[in-house]
């Protein structure tokens, strides 16, 4: 009676444990399945390229917990427990990784309000104080080039925290400066010097047009700022261009510098 009743659970032990793997290689072929048409689908959607994969991987974690949930069941596991166990487990890790959730967070946010793309110059204000080229947006951070080539990454949680300033979505950036003259020269004269060397670079736009004026005096001098539009790409390059265009405009105007020396950027 003893051994009838051992085979008999060692059958029913067998019967659930093939139950068990038959399970779970359904479960597979089902998770590879939809996990191929959540790509197809995804694809086809105007959800940005670098989520994709982030979703395509939460679908399947969910997918295998119900499926391992199904094999303990079959297996005599209390599943009600293990539930119980996993969301305390559940909580405890969140707790943990507070850090690294907030950059998951902001990683879908950035993601689905696109407040800047790949190829766009940012800055990131506040504690972070990064400014660079977008290369590559992954859910924990922002992979950023600087000017002169360092590779910076900003945690995403420090992006969706701040103020972003993005240098390129507009097309346009504005040239700003300050040119300091004699006090003695002509306002006229030198307001059309300086528009005639802005004028004669093709560099700068001529929508929105370029705009200059007399902004201060100080001691012997007249300080006067230039104002051009220019493509986001030729940005950098037309700082230099202004400077040497009024220069050369100053000298053949012969308009003068002020006898003293002046720090333009305190008047």
């Amino acid at each position: 009676m003893f051994g009838l009743t051992l085979g008999t659970g060692v059958i029913s032990f067998l019967w659930n444990l093939l139950a068990a793997v038959i399970i779970l290689i359904v479960g597979y072929i089902v998770i590879s399945v939809i996990r191929g048409a959540v790509g197809r689908g995804l694809a086809k959607s105007k959800l940005d390229s670098t989520m994709h994969p982030f979703l395509i991987k939460c679908v399947s974690f969910v997918l295998w917990v119900f499926v391992i949930l199904m094999v303990l069941q079959r297996m005599g596991v209390n599943t009600t427990s293990v539930v119980a166990v996993l969301g305390a487990a559940g909580v405890a890790v969140g707790l943990a990784l507070q850090g690294a959730l907030s950059n998951v967070a902001g990683g879908i946010l950035i993601l689905l309000n696109k407040p800047f793309k790949n190829g766009d110059e940012i800055e990131v204000t506040g504690a972070a104080n990064a400014t660079g080229v977008v290369d590559q947006i992954d859910i924990m951070g922002t992979k950023l080039h600087t000017l002169d080539n360092k590779i910076v990454t900003v945690p995403n949680g420090a992006i969706t925290s701040s103020v972003v300033l993005n240098y390129t979505e507009s097309g346009l950036r504005r040239v700003d400066h300050t040119f300091a003259v004699s006090g003695a020269s002509d306002i006229e004269a030198v307001k059309a010097a300086i528009l005639s060397a802005i004028q004669s670079e093709p560099i700068f736009v001529s929508e929105p047009g370029p705009v200059v004026g007399a902004s201060g005096n100080a001691e012997g001098a007249i300080v006067f700022d230039a104002k051009a539009w220019v493509k986001t790409a030729d940005y950098y390059a037309a700082n230099y261009r202004m400077r040497e265009s009024v220069a050369k405009a100053f000298g053949e105007a012969g308009i003068s510098a002020p006898s003293i020396p002046v720090n333009v950027k305190n008047v």
